[in-house]
């Protein structure tokens, strides 16, 4: 659960300048003075200068090379930026936030006991207080089952269009069950993309349904 004596930090790396990184800078302080004040939430934001910068400066650090910065939550880039990420090995991870309600028709408690993490920072297991599964990682490994199955797919058919059209219309459904490495349950998961407003594809975002419940009648 979000703290406001132990706040979640959220940094941001972008390339704009001028009156469009004034812009940014408003509403970010705006943010924080606000929603990110109530709900214990930080945003961080750098501007790397141009394009160029802003790639070579994600990549180093996605590289994990000598001196460069750890890898933001959140950045910009063009398609080529996100092709060559696309073309990491499979043993190359990627920051991911997997949570999992395992019992999603009863109210939700105070504490989140009915949520275990699956995949996610160890800063946000420690700063949202929700227990870890039992096969928990840090991050997503590009060679996951489910990274081919729920991120990829979408993610790529985004980028590729340069996000032209609503996230919506780019919805997937997984055509067959997968399981999360580490786990033996099996579900299905629909994803979309996330877009910005100038078409830039910066994430994905998806839902999951164990098998059990459909068989169940949910």
């Amino acid at each position: 659960m979000l703290k406001k004596s132990d706040p979640v930090t959220v940094t941001v790396w972008t390339y704009y300048n001028g009156d469009q990184l004034d812009a940014f800078n408003d509403l970010t302080e705006k943010f924080n003075d606000t929603v990110g004040k109530k709900d214990g939430i930080t945003v961080e934001t750098k501007s790397l200068g141009t394009a160029e910068d802003l790639e070579q400066n994600v990549l180093a650090a996605v590289n994990g090379e000598v001196g460069a910065s750890e890898v933001p939550n959140i950045f910009s880039a063009y398609s080529d930026t996100a092709y060559t990420m696309d073309q990491r090995s499979p043993e190359d991870t990627i920051p991911a936030l997997y949570i999992r309600d395992l019992d999603p028709d009863s109210l939700p408690p105070v504490k989140n006991t009915d949520l275990l993490m699956e995949r996610s920072p160890v800063e946000l297991v420690k700063s949202m207080g929700i227990s870890t599964d039992k096969g928990w990682k840090s991050q997503m490994f590009v060679s996951d089952e489910s990274t081919q199955k729920i991120i990829y797919p979408v993610f790529q058919k985004a980028f590729k269009d340069q996000g032209r059209l609503d996230a919506a219309d780019y919805g997937h459904w997984t055509t067959e069950d997968y399981i999360l490495d580490g786990d033996n349950r099996s579900a299905i998961a629909y994803s979309i993309p996330l877009i910005l407003s100038d078409g830039t594809v910066y994430g994905v975002l998806g839902t999951e349904m164990h098998r059990f419940l459909t068989s169940s009648g949910y």
